[in-house]
């Protein structure tokens, strides 16, 4: 007797049911998949430094126990409608092991059970290749076994049991293998080396590939280049397929069929590998590109269970009127196939997929994972910037490293200019400015100037050194042992130049960009972002874009002509980084903290301006600040006389001076901060916020130590205002301004003498005023 539909196992006897498999599109979906303990999925634990050797480790072998604990399904009294969710199993498994197979070492006698002491491999049997060959035999069998359910195959009892002792077949010869060899120890001890693995049986994957990768490889960029092939692949078929009328004869439904296993082929591996093969997609664009991958590879599933009840029935010569039917809806399926696929453009997604995945797999090692390789073995190329390690320094040189790292050649390794826990305590922009791009521990991921590695490993032996936002190397960053072998071969700068090193970096390595008393560029990032455009083709990786724009807005203060800071240099920068990044590749996260819309898929600069500012300038933060740590928030000393015996400094601090001076022992700190800096002449320049974050409220104060009277400072303060100054045509325009406890005779005690004032003119920072009082302290011969 012969039924349409399948049979199931009641009372001993074979009893029809008529319904075809339903449900979910695919039952075996991710929710499934991550609430089962056995499933492991890259996104549990991959990150962007994982490698493809981490990925089978952490992967193949517990895929391979999932699959093997399928094998009791497959017994005497199973039916078709059963082995649905096993055989997607050990499709999984075998698409992870032809994804992840080069890194296996061939191998022609692997190690067997004790149980099996005498049982040797063939010589030219690879316990990989015979693992896959098991797979694909399953997959096969069992696939023709629950076809005769979903396919709504007309058969009868004895196409049913032929049908099942082929499976029961090859299940024997599978646990027989699986109880003579050890594969579990073997998928756990993949290599980091490069093994030739090509194999046409696994054309899905590398088969057709020139070369395999190797095991220390990236599994981010790998499995891109993998993704890429395989689109490239599928819109192809996806073209000749559209050009069909018709797929019912063997040449046109070979075509389709391609199309259809690439397809199914993609989706397990986006399902798989998750995070590693979309990298930082943001979630709504991964989830619009998997549900239309997925929606095709249904409508072309359902396609493919009549075309197989056809061909069974052609091949069996049987049920003509059946093949008729058959074949007419075949045709009127692939029609509307056609149709789905023009409206929603597969073709478009899979070319716009398979070029993204190209520019994916082509990238260069992530940010992340790149100052984690640095941390762990720095090179003899260092990148730092000035002392007071501000987000200009500190970005430059993560930046440039990276930058001169992937296209200069030459591997730079970058130094952050300050403490660990200067950078934990004081620099809360530049911790949330990495934390949107990834790099959310700094003490994994930075390496600091008093790290264990520059002072031991690095410094004795000297270094090459870089130097980022200032151009004479401070002396306390080397130790004395090595100081004559710390080489000073490149220069990228904004203030004036000191002219030192000339002997050793000139022409294009010294950018110093400052002319005639006056910086060409707001930020050391501007100049970044234009070697950027210089060496590295668009779209530009959007970590190191983002940690640029942040940091050349926050210098520019947005931009803003109001400040009197902002160049054309730093505009077009800023356009040119918005314009040619790929922003997609900014996680979800840092899509929902700046409100970026896939409809213009850039970061806002005032939104991400008033994020950065806000974080920087934020009251809690400053008010918990001792004040030892505000004078070193970003303190730069300036040599009075050529000789250098002598010095002053200056320390921005970004809030009101009111309350930066009333903090408690801030006479006894000041004073303690200048003995240990060795000055006795001390600027301390406020900023602080107003008009909502839009405009800025400049301060000053001048202080002395065990100098006789305040006239001194009373001088500074007048050639400061003096309207012949490069400051705009009004000097500083600082205003005395009385703020309690800070006159003279208060502080006479402690020999300390202050003057505060109001700064009227906004527009002059340090840059300007530091090298403004090196000159009238030179001109004036006051020794302080």
């Amino acid at each position: 007797m012969a039924e349409r539909g399948y049979y199931h196992h009641q009372s001993n006897e074979l009893e029809r049911e008529g319904r075809r498999h339903s449900g979910n599109d695919d039952p075996f979906d991710s929710a499934t998949i991550l609430s089962s303990s056995g499933y492991v999925y890259a996104t549990d634990f991959a990150d962007e430094s994982t490698t493809l050797a981490d990925l089978a480790q952490m992967m193949l072998p517990a895929w391979y126990e999932l699959t093997a604990a399928q094998l009791p399904i497959f017994n005497p009294k199973v039916m078709p409608s059963e082995v649905y969710d096993s055989r997607k199993i050990i499709l999984k498994t075998r698409d992870l092991l032809d994804a992840l197979g080069p890194v296996y070492q061939p191998t022609s006698n692997f190690r067997l059970k004790k149980k099996h002491p005498r049982r040797q491999l063939r010589k030219e049997e690879d316990i990989l290749r015979t693992l896959r060959f098991h797979l694909n035999r399953g997959y096969v069998r069992i696939g023709e076994f629950q076809d005769l359910h979903n396919a709504h195959v007309l058969y009868n009892v004895h196409q049913l049991v032929a049908a099942r002792g082929r499976v029961l077949d090859w299940r024997d010869a599978f646990e027989s293998f699986i109880k003579s060899h050890d594969i579990d120890a073997f998928l756990s001890a993949p290599s980091k080396g490069c093994f030739d693995r090509t194999d046409s049986r696994s054309h899905l994957f590398w088969g057709e590939m020139n070369n395999t990768p190797c095991g220390s490889n990236l599994a981010t960029p790998t499995l891109a280049l993998l993704a890429s092939k395989q689109l490239t692949r599928a819109s192809g078929y996806l073209h000749k397929s559209l050009q069909l009328n018709s797929i019912v004869n063997a040449e046109a439904h070979l075509v389709y069929h391609d199309l259809r296993k690439e397809l199914r082929s993609l989706f397990d591996e986006f399902e798989l590998f998750g995070f590693c093969m979309f990298a930082s997609y943001p979630a709504t664009t991964r989830n619009a590109v998997l549900h239309t991958i997925k929606k095709a590879r249904k409508l072309l599933g359902d396609i493919n269970d009549d075309y197989t009840a056809y061909s069974i029935y052609v091949e069996n010569r049987s049920y003509d009127d059946l093949q008729k039917e058959l074949s007419a809806r075949i045709g009127a399926s692939w029609i509307q196939f056609k149709d789905w696929a023009h409206y929603v453009d597969l073709k478009g997604t899979l070319a716009y997929l398979a070029k993204d995945m190209k520019y994916a797999s082509r990238s260069s090692i992530p940010l992340k994972a790149f100052l984690q390789q640095r941390v762990s073995a720095p090179t003899k190329h260092l990148v730092i910037g000035n002392p007071a390690g501000d987000a200009d320094s500190i970005i430059s040189a993560i930046v440039l490293a990276y930058v001169e790292s992937i296209k200069g050649g030459e591997k730079k390794t970058p130094v952050i200019s300050i403490s660990e826990r200067e950078m934990n305590t004081t620099r809360p922009e530049v911790s949330l400015l990495l934390d949107l791009v990834g790099v959310s521990e700094p003490s994994s991921s930075l390496l600091f100037v008093d790290s264990p590695a520059i002072k031991r490993d690095i410094s004795a032996s000297g270094v090459d050194v870089t130097l980022v936002d200032h151009n004479t190397l401070d002396e306390t960053f080397v130790p004395k042992r090595g100081k004559k072998g710390w080489r000073v071969q490149e220069i990228l700068d904004h203030h004036r130049d000191e002219g030192n090193y000339r002997d050793t970096c000139s022409n294009s390595d010294r950018n110093i960009a400052f002319q005639n008393d006056k910086a060409l560029v707001s930020s050391t990032c501007t100049l970044i972002a234009e070697k950027l455009q210089e060496v590295w083709d668009p779209p530009f990786p959007a970590s190191i874009a983002l940690l640029l724009l942040g940091t050349i807005l926050l210098d520019t203060v947005n931009l803003s002509p109001a400040v009197g800071k902002v160049t054309n240099r730093d505009i077009d920068s800023v356009a040119a980084l918005l314009n040619n990044t790929r922003w997609t590749r900014l996680s979800g996260h840092t899509w929902s903290i700046l409100g970026i819309e896939e409809a213009d898929p850039r970061p806002d600069p005032t939104r991400l301006f008033r994020l950065l500012q806000n974080t920087k300038y934020d009251e809690e933060f400053w008010s918990k600040l001792s004040v030892a740590d505000g004078l070193r928030y970003d303190y730069k000393d300036f040599a009075v006389s050529e000789a250098g015996t002598s010095k002053f400094g200056v320390s921005t601090l970004l809030m009101p001076m009111e309350s930066f001076l009333s903090k408690k022992r801030f006479r006894s700190s000041l004073r303690q901060f200048m003995v240990e800096e060795e000055i006795s002449f001390l600027v301390l320049m406020f900023a602080s916020q107003v008009d909502g974050g839009g405009g800025v409220h400049r301060q000053l104060s001048l202080c002395g130590k065990d100098i006789p009277s305040d006239g001194i400072l009373l001088r500074v303060a007048e050639y400061l205002n003096n309207p012949g100054l490069d400051f705009g045509g009004d000097g500083l325009n600082l205003q005395p301004v009385d703020v309690a406890d800070t006159t003279a005779t208060a502080f006479t005690n402690r020999g300390i003498t202050i003057q505060t004032f109001d700064q009227n003119n906004i527009q002059p920072s340090r840059k300007q005023i530091g090298p403004m009082l090196e000159l009238f302290f030179n001109a004036s011969g006051i020794n302080i």
